[in-house]
């Protein structure tokens, strides 16, 4: 009796160590969770200067099972290939099977083929191959990455071929394999195997499946992704594998939910159900959802929460999946994710700040920045416009600065002109194109009240400015990273014309303080926070050939004002995590962005400053105008039409500050700035 228990023990234990040690395959096109092709926290481990062709043994930092062995740490090889033993393997130029015994075992095969690391230089300058890694964390799991990039095939002299790709260890023992892009061709062998050749799994059609292609950028829904998962497949098993909200939600305001959610099931899925649950109380049940999504797809879709109320502060939202198909889902530990958001209330208007990226050799610039215009003058003193002059293409516009491409790629962008509204380059359009922005979209922006206020201010001595800027918050806020940008603007240039037609160019960025990556302020208990930067232009005004690197600005030597009197401040808060911007403020009143006042000179408005009344004298010709009066801000304290080319306008109780007066005719609008005098004077 003892030896059949002993019998059934070991029989157990052995079905019980084969089930773990299987792995079953979900291939997907798009990818949860986009890899940075620039982390921080990088390490190369192989690269052109090295003599390997594999790297170092590296560690791993938490526990990984490898077809059930106990994994320590892998080698990565310039074949593509991830090693999970500590002895080196020899490198190979041969695609194999992995049914066959000449495939090294214990390894997770990426994409390889004939391929060496090899530097290449184009446009003067060099791009390194190499082999990086890092740690981090995706939805609560500890992740190890090793990338891949700039892997050429042997001998080439020449850049006709490179591909990007990466491998993902996860502590709960997945592993992703991930095609990211690239160019020419390239046949792969694509699987893992473990230490028993029989032990292996590999995508259909490897070893000669093509991953080249002429996808050159990285677009995170076209990535190739091959999740290799440990156990058996269930029958229903739905995923929620990327769940996100705002991070900063006004409380009762309408807010989307963007979700992404994967098959796991060995069936299609046709129907789920959901809820949100937002802080310890309140759960918001989400209609029933129907698809069709067939065994391994992902689907991305979004909640739309119209109509919801809490107390406000730190919440955390938990979106939870359920009942695949009207069934039991048979692995629940993978239906939920949360995420914590900061609900508040403020009375705070948004001011929304557009940053333009674009040069006068870039050929869609003058009629890009034409169609914001017409957006953005729609909305008069909602907005603040930053223009960052850019070197390409050819060698770009004469006042580029490198704090220019630092924001550049800071937004990750590829083009130009491109446009970031309030940090966001995916304002509604896959390509953040200036050009297709439309009035709806800044609505969307501007529809919500700010969470801090900010007033800015500037004082002139010549070419040395000073910026004092206060931070008054509605609400505690407790991100780490919240930087204060100050950025000094010209609000007209014309030296810098090129080749694009055009003459004239607004708002252009003439020096970031204290640099481009700003000032740290935190806002814990809700109180205000003051800021002062001072910048001097230094030596005289010198005008470029071009943005060539070769040829830009030294700030330390010399400048690019060319009217000192145009030059103003910008001052906004920027959560550095998500890159959304919480608020922006300018030192001047927010004037149209083509500015029409400067051919306006006909128009008289007078006293200036006003006291109780004010006198408008209209040019020949015009007999009609509808005047409005508003403050800096846009707000409108009095609307008018006149009927006469010389009218005496009686002004309310305005305060003291500076107004714009907006004239529209049958000729165009014109706008005139208008100080309002103290009351002790009137």
């Amino acid at each position: 009796m003892k030896i059949l228990k002993l019998v059934f023990c070991f029989l157990f234990a052995l079905a019980s160590q084969l089930a773990t040690a299987q792995y079953y395959l979900v291939t997907s096109k798009g990818i949860a969770e986009p890899i940075n092709l620039a982390q921080s926290n990088e390490k190369a481990i192989l690269n052109d200067k090295s003599q390997n062709t594999y790297s170092e043994f590296i560690p791993l930092s938490f526990p990984f099972t490898f077809y059930g062995q106990s994994i320590k740490g892998f080698r990565a090889y310039s074949d593509g290939r991830l090693a999970l033993d500590s002895l080196p393997l020899p490198t190979s130029d041969s695609n194999y099977s992995l049914s066959n015994p000449l495939a090294p075992n214990n390894c997770v095969y990426a994409f390889w083929d004939q391929t060496e690391l090899k530097n290449f230089s184009l446009g003067g300058k060099t791009y390194a191959s190499d082999i990086h890694t890092w740690q981090e964390n995706l939805n609560g799991k500890k992740v190890q990455t090793i990338l891949w990039r700039l892997i050429r095939p042997n001998n080439s002299s020449s850049l006709n071929a490179y591909v990007y790709y990466a491998i993902r260890l996860y502590e709960t023992n997945e592993i992703d394999i991930i095609h990211l892009y690239g160019t020419g061709n390239f046949s792969a062998t694509v699987g893992i195997k473990g230490k028993e050749n029989q032990s292996y799994l590999e995508v259909n059609g490897s070893p000669m499946r093509n991953y080249g292609g002429t996808n050159l950028a990285y677009h995170p829904d076209s990535v190739l992704e091959f999740k290799f998962i440990p156990g058996v497949q269930k029958q229903n098993n739905l995923a929620l594998t990327s769940f996100e909200i705002a991070p900063y939600l006004e409380n009762g305001k309408p807010f989307t939910l963007k979700v992404q959610m994967l098959n796991l099931g060995m069936d299609s899925l046709k129907q789920f159900k959901s809820h949100l649950k937002i802080g310890l109380t309140q759960t918001e049940i989400l209609p029933s959802s129907f698809v069709n999504l067939a065994p391994g797809e992902k689907y991305n879709f979004e909640f739309n929460l119209s109509q919801w109320n809490t107390d406000t502060g730190y919440k955390l939202f938990q979106l939870v999946l359920f009942e695949p198909n009207q069934q039991a889902d048979e692995d629940s530990s993978n239906n939920s994710l949360s995420q914590e958001a900061l609900v508040y209330t403020s009375n705070y208007p948004q001011i929304v700040l557009h940053e333009v990226f674009s040069s006068s050799s870039t050929g869609q610039g003058k009629i890009a920045k034409e169609a914001l215009v017409q957006t953005l003058n729609n909305f008069l003193g909602q907005w603040i416009v930053l223009t960052h002059p850019m070197n390409f293409p050819n060698f770009g516009d004469p006042y580029f600065m490198q704090f220019s491409a630092d924001l550049f790629l800071k937004y990750q962008l590829n083009m130009s002109p491109a446009l970031v509204v309030n940090g966001n380059k995916n304002w509604g359009e896959e390509v953040p194109n200036l050009s297709l922005y439309k009035p709806s979209y800044f609505q969307t922006f501007a529809g919500n009240k700010a969470l801090v206020q900010i007033d800015c201010k500037l004082t002139r001595n010549a070419q040395s400015l000073a910026v004092n800027t206060q931070i008054t918050p509605s609400n505690g806020l407790k991100s780490k990273q919240l930087y204060l940008h100050v950025a000094l603007v010209e609000k007209v240039t014309y030296n810098n014309t090129r080749n694009n037609g055009e003459t004239e160019f607004y708002h252009i960025v003439k020096a970031l303080l204290p640099t481009s990556t700003g000032t740290s302020v935190q806002l814990l208990e809700g109180k205000s926070v003051q800021v002062l930067d001072s910048f001097t232009f230094k030596g005289n005004y010198r005008l470029p050939a071009s943005g060539d690197p070769n040829l830009i600005i030294n700030p330390l030597i010399e400048h690019s004002v060319e009217n000192f009197e145009n030059v103003y401040a910008v001052a906004y808060l920027q959560d550095e995590e998500t890159k959304m911007v919480l608020q922006s403020s300018s030192s001047e009143a927010l004037l149209p962005l083509s500015q029409p006042e400067l051919k306006a000179s006909e128009i008289l408005v007078y006293p200036n400053p006003a006291y109780e009344s004010i006198q408008i004298s209209l040019p020949n010709g015009i007999t009609e105008a509808f005047i409005s009066i508003r403050e800096a801000k846009g707000a409108l304290v009095q609307p008018e039409t006149l009927y006469n080319p010389k009218t005496k306008l009686m002004l309310p109780p305005m305060g003291e500050g500076i107004f714009i007066v907006e004239i529209k005719t049958e000729q165009g609008i014109y706008w005139k700035k208008l100080a309002s005098a103290p009351l002790g004077n009137r």
